[in-house]
């Protein structure tokens, strides 16, 4: 799981990408907003009369019984309707290239498990009836797998484990696994349930582990666990005006009021028993095109991210027929200096409302998509568990995510890095799962080109179908530059 930057991918943000910093005055200076966006988002605070430096978390009393966060609730809910998918599970690898002491990365496994409680977390319903996080020992297992003759074997084997179900009632709900390719080449497998992680978080873990493997005493202590996030979260929420008083979600109510989901053609209606079957394809913009897309971003005072999510909702508005468009995005939830460096879900989704009425050009397009993505940030301290039950967007069938099927997302491309003889290359890897209707995923590549990598539900939609949005996707792109209006855009509906 499945943000950078727009926000860390999925679930979250490239594998190995930099850790977000913050000033000293807890301003939000996350490294995936561009300074543009910042500015934006700090005007639209300033204007309301409120700041962006929140008070410091604290740790709480320590316990083996802890509090859940919100999204950590809804995401069980979710588990017990699908016990055995791993929709919600989140994997990645490191390729380790060259001479590699298992004994030392096994060692470093146990200080990640030490350091992050979550990891040793699980969930369940206790006998007064409560949903608590139960806390366990560190016990660390790290199997050695001999892969086979290649990477592809390796490769393969690691989507096999991936795949395979996490219970966050029983646990484990993190799991490592190191194959052998041969003696200088190893795949290290690392697979979390995302009632502990998102793709942030992730990242995290791997840095940790290769830093821990180079010397444990390089990491610094955290300053709090993610039980004291949902605990403060919690109390937080407890402490809020009632919801009709309470002025962000008074906001969303204004903002939402009147929204539909997108209705982009798919080739199979909604099951009534979905199993969250997806797939992947993936589409490229050439290098000239992406260059001018973004060229003319940067013109306009717009981040990449809101390029791709003016490209992806215009291809949507012309497939859907549809000119009020709302489309999610991720927002990582870390602006604080001590979440930053945590293990945990702090993901939440946002919705991004646009209005694209009246046909206009793609330039207005993009300066309207620029707007309410700004608009959207500033508001996105608000959990979707709580706006789905204040602003009663109705809860979907098996788990569909209610008024906001499409996500779109943007990451950077990540790079090996090197301890000493050791080359570390991280590899991304998916399970066979779609979150919602259709992601879109653009990452710029090392020649320049862009490309979107669609994740999507194989109940709804077609491969065939897909490729078509993606080539509408690619098409907007090419030809955004020349300004067209919405209605001249070369988009053609699926039949």
């Amino acid at each position: 799981m499945a943000t950078a930057r727009q926000s860390p991918r999925q679930s979250g943000k490239p594998l190995m990408a930099p850790i977000p910093a913050t000033d000293h005055h807890h301003r939000v200076t996350s490294n995936w907003l561009s300074a543009d966006r910042r500015a934006l988002l700090e005007r639209l605070l300033d204007a309301q009369g409120t700041t962006a430096a929140p008070a410091r978390i604290l740790p709480r009393t320590p316990g083996p019984v802890v509090p859940l966060s919100f999204v950590q609730q809804r995401i069980w809910f979710l588990h017990r309707l699908m016990p055995d998918s791993p929709r919600y599970q989140i994997g990645g690898g490191l390729w380790l290239r060259g001479p590699l002491d298992v004994g030392a990365l096994r060692r470093a496994l146990e200080v990640v498990l030490d350091r992050h409680q979550v990891l040793r977390t699980t969930y369940r319903v206790d006998r007064e009836g409560e949903l608590a996080g139960h806390v366990g020992p560190v016990v660390s297992d790290m199997p050695l797998i001999e892969a086979g003759p290649g990477a592809r074997e390796a490769l393969d084997t690691a989507r096999r484990l991936i795949g395979t179900p996490l219970d966050p009632t029983t646990g484990p709900v993190f799991r490592t696994t190191l194959l052998r390719v041969d003696e200088d080449l190893h795949l290290l497998v690392v697979v979390m349930h995302h009632i502990v992680s998102d793709g942030w978080s992730l990242d995290v873990l791997l840095r940790e582990l290769t830093t821990a493997y180079t010397d444990p005493r390089l990491l610094p202590a955290l300053a709090v666990q993610y039980s004291d996030y949902a605990a403060w979260q919690r109390e937080r929420a407890a402490s809020a005006p009632e919801a009709g008083a309470d002025p962000e979600l008074a906001h969303w109510r204004r903002r939402l009021d009147g929204a539909e989901p997108l209705r982009v053609p798919t080739d199979r209606p909604w099951p009534s028993r979905p199993t969250s079957a997806g797939s992947t394809l993936t589409e490229t913009v050439p290098a000239g095109a992406a260059a001018a897309l973004l060229d003319l971003a940067r013109r306009r005072r717009a981040s990449p991210f809101a390029a791709a999510m003016a490209v992806s909702m215009a291809a949507f508005a012309r497939l859907a027929d549809q000119t009020d468009v709302v489309v999610a995005m991720m927002v990582g939830g870390r602006e604080r200096d001590e979440l930053a460096p945590l293990v945990g879900c702090f993901m939440n989704t946002v919705p991004v409302r646009v209005d694209l009425s009246g046909d206009p050009v793609f330039s207005e397009v993009l300066d309207r998509v620029n707007e309410a993505v700004g608009i959207a940030r500033a508001h996105a301290d608000v959990p979707f568990e709580r706006l789905v039950e204040a602003l009663r967007l109705g809860r979907e069938s098996g788990g569909r995510t209610p008024l906001v099927h499409h996500l779109v997302q943007w990451e950077e491309p990540t790079v090996p890095v090197r301890l000493g003889d050791l080359e570390i290359e991280p590899v991304p890897l998916f399970t066979d799962t779609a979150k919602f209707d259709l992601s879109a995923c653009f990452i710029t590549t090392a020649g320049g080109a862009m490309t979107c990598r669609a994740e999507y539900s194989t109940e709804l939609f077609d491969p065939g179908t897909v490729g078509r949005v993606l080539g509408a996707m690619r098409r907007v792109a090419e030809v955004a530059p020349e300004d067209r209006p919405l209605s001249a855009l070369p988009v053609e509906r699926n039949r």
